[in-house]
């Protein structure tokens, strides 16, 4: 029987609690669905609705700062739906390998830490040190606060001995309450989403680690049980002193993903996450500064497998070729994987793709077959990577074959910092050759090497300084500006000498000709272009300051076009705002300081730099 119009339906007329009584019938997941469904269901439901905003004002954010976070959080994760569902980001600072290590993180270095000044900055490790140009020598457990209920001083405090008297301690005090008591949820679980056989061994492999106070178990598992999990995100820390890399977080993670993918049968949290970040700088004293890569080559093969996964950070990136050990645990080789993977956006930080050694197999294609792993790569940001020596005559072969897979849908290609070859930056891949050229017609930021720039007219790309006195007439390289690609917005202009040479004003005036017929020939070709950025070096015989030259032609024709020129000589408002990649941040991290609110985005080195 209709209802008459000018009463409400016998729906909306339910009271409060019977309405309450239908959320909670609900799924977690329908319950903002049906309160936007009708006012009248919203306010009857907001009882529930106001149980998902604190749970997401509490566990929005997962950190492992303090020892207690992951067991407590899991537990709740485990027993409580509303919770699960709002854990959106987990941050992993480090892994607790055993209970002697069961404190919180300490942001201060303790007294009895060894400090030692940065290296010899003619050593390329000195590269790896950041601003604060110190290092430091610390057991991992020294990175852990000591107990509340110790006496002993700063000075005892770096006996080992007293560590094992901790471990037993902290053992009595946390394994029944923390483990003990789940012990057979978690292996459960485990071997639910885990996808670990049920063998006796199997089983002891994980209670062993558990029993023993090891963390990174525990944060894997909850990982994979967050239905809602978007981002998830490690530091840059590890222990080197110890022989724990099996327990690492990673390692187990590693493990999981892949056994999953072989299965094709993800857990919640593994098909939810959206965004990695391995290895972010921190900036705090603990961080790990190893050049050749914090984790091993198959974590990150194993995170691309991720079903959901689009964006990606990966810092310090090891990406030596290693023999298939054919382990079903183990992540296929890179080659293998081509194609695989839903990831958009790439962002590799101090990347090391090959080792001198003589008993480390080359790896320079290691870099070019992880670049292929992705379905259709969107954007790609390469910073600070060293890639050394690369002589193979097979490179030039895999770098052309790499830049035409590519080519299909990179929409971004920006190097901050980048230690390539002088000849190899990126428009040396992008600007190699005409079909590449062509195929790049759709990428609208890019990175211009200023060498390269200015020797478009010849054959080979890698022309030094003093060759550019060979330029063509300005006829040619207006025809050769022309060929600039057409959907290009922003340009950024990288110096490519060394650090220790000046470029010499004759070159920057022809940089700057160049840059003049480029601006020109956007208005009358119709080109997008809206900003160059010109990376200006500076003296360091004199205090570092950048010398002055005159770009004022080049800045008035940028006026004259609505066109950016980003020198320091512009003191003109910009007309546009720019989103380069960034970096990310824990976010869990407080900003120290109001010095930030003078410092600004480098779009060359990326990172903040004081204006």
């Amino acid at each position: 029987m209709s209802v008459p119009s000018d009463q409400r339906s016998l729906f909306l007329r339910l009271p409060d609690e019977l309405i309450h009584e239908i959320f909670k019938l609900c799924h977690v997941s329908d319950h903002f669905n049906l309160a936007l469904t009708c006012r009248r269901l919203a306010a009857g439901g907001n009882a529930t609705l106001e149980r998902h905003r604190a749970a997401y004002r509490e566990y929005g954010v997962v950190t492992d700062w303090k020892y207690l976070t992951i067991p407590s959080v899991l537990q709740k994760v485990i027993t409580d739906p509303y919770v699960a569902w709002n854990v959106r980001t987990i941050e992993i600072f480090g892994t607790r390998y055993s209970w002697e290590q069961w404190g919180d993180f300490m942001s201060e270095v303790p007294s009895t830490v060894r400090v030692f000044p940065s290296p010899d900055p003619e050593d390329i490790l000195s590269s790896t040190f950041g601003d604060g140009q110190t290092y430091h020598q610390f057991q991992w457990c020294e990175a852990f606060e000591k107990p509340h209920w110790s006496d002993l001083s700063d000075e005892d405090w770096g006996d080992s001995m007293n560590y094992a008297i901790w471990g037993t301690t902290r053992r009595e005090q946390y394994e029944e309450s923390i483990i003990g008591q789940h012990l057979s949820t978690y292996i459960d679980l485990l071997l639910e989403h885990g996808h670990f056989g049920c063998e006796d061994y199997q089983i002891e492999r994980l209670s062993y680690p558990l029993r023993s106070g090891n963390d990174g178990i525990l944060k894997a598992l909850l990982i994979t049980l967050c239905p809602r999990l978007n981002v998830l995100k490690t530091a840059k820390s590890n222990d080197e002193t110890g022989n724990n890399c099996d327990w690492e977080l990673m390692e187990w993670l590693s493990q999981i993903i892949t056994m999953s993918w072989r299965r094709d049968s993800w857990a919640p949290g593994l098909r939810s996450i959206r965004e990695v970040s391995i290895g972010i700088p921190t900036g705090l004293w603990f961080e790990d500064r190893n050049l050749f890569g914090v984790h091993k080559p198959r974590h990150f093969r194993s995170l691309m497998l991720l079903p959901g996964l689009k964006s990606v950070y990966f810092g310090n990136m090891n990406l030596q070729t290693v023999a298939d050990w054919g382990s079903e645990e183990q992540p296929p080789p890179l080659a293998a994987l081509t194609g695989c993977s839903t990831v958009e956006n790439v962002f590799l930080d101090q990347f090391v793709d090959r080792y001198d050694m003589q008993d480390q197999q080359y790896t320079a294609e290691s870099v070019m077959e992880f670049l292929l792993i992705p379905k259709k790569l969107k954007t790609l940001t390469v910073r600070g990577g060293l890639k050394l020596q690369l002589s193979n005559p097979a490179n030039n072969q895999a770098l052309y074959v790499l830049m035409l897979h590519l080519s299909k849908s990179l929409e971004h290609a920006i190097e901050y910092n980048c230690r390539l070859r002088p000849s190899e930056s990126t428009w040396g891949w992008f600007g190699r050759t005409q079909p590449i050229r062509r195929l790049y017609s759709e990428t609208n930021k890019v990175t211009i090497n200023a060498v390269n720039v200015m020797t478009l007219g010849f054959p080979q790309l890698a022309t030094c300084k003093e060759e550019i006195d060979e330029w063509k007439g300005t006829r040619y390289l207006y025809h050769r500006a022309h060929q600039i690609l057409p959907n290009v917005e922003v340009i950024l202009v990288q110096k490519t000498y060394r650090d220790d040479e000046m470029m010499d004003s004759e070159v920057m005036e022809k940089l700057e000709r160049l840059l003049y017929l480029l601006v020109e020939n956007t208005a009358r070709s119709g080109g997008k272009l809206k900003a160059i950025f010109i990376q200006q070096q500076p003296n360091p015989n004199k205090g570092n300051t950048i010398a002055d030259f005159d770009y004022s032609k080049l800045i008035n024709l940028g006026r004259e076009r609505d066109i950016d020129i980003h020198v320091k000589e512009n003191k003109n408002v910009p007309f546009y705002q720019y989103d380069f990649p960034t970096p990310p941040i824990m976010s869990s991290l407080q900003e120290t300081g109001t010095e930030d609110g003078m410092r600004v985005f480098d779009p060359f080195m990326g990172c903040r730099a004081t204006s």
